[in-house]
């Protein structure tokens, strides 16, 4: 893949991401999911083998979306595009 379409990709991944903001920087397994547009089973796959950045609240385990948009930058691209692909 050359460099010109990497960046652009990178381009466009940010610009979705920073679409996506809202009040709270926390998000649960649902809303990560959607946010990445994943099924809820590959974020818990994720959080299970310690590949994607979470905090336990309590019982409860959380995401914050800047841990979770730095995690997805420093994906491989494949992984990138399969996330954003969905939405």
């Amino acid at each position: 893949m050359n460099s010109l379409h990497t960046e652009s990709l990178l381009a466009r991944l940010v610009g979705l991401l920073s679409e996506n903001r809202t009040d709270t920087p926390w998000m649960d397994r649902t809303q990560v999911a959607e946010y990445l547009g994943v099924t809820e089973r590959q974020v818990r796959s994720w959080t299970e083998t310690g590949t994607m950045p979470y905090s336990k609240q309590g019982k409860a385990v959380r995401y914050h979306r800047e841990r979770v948009d730095e995690w997805l930058l420093s994906q491989p691209t494949q992984r990138r595009e399969r996330c954003r692909s969905r939405r």
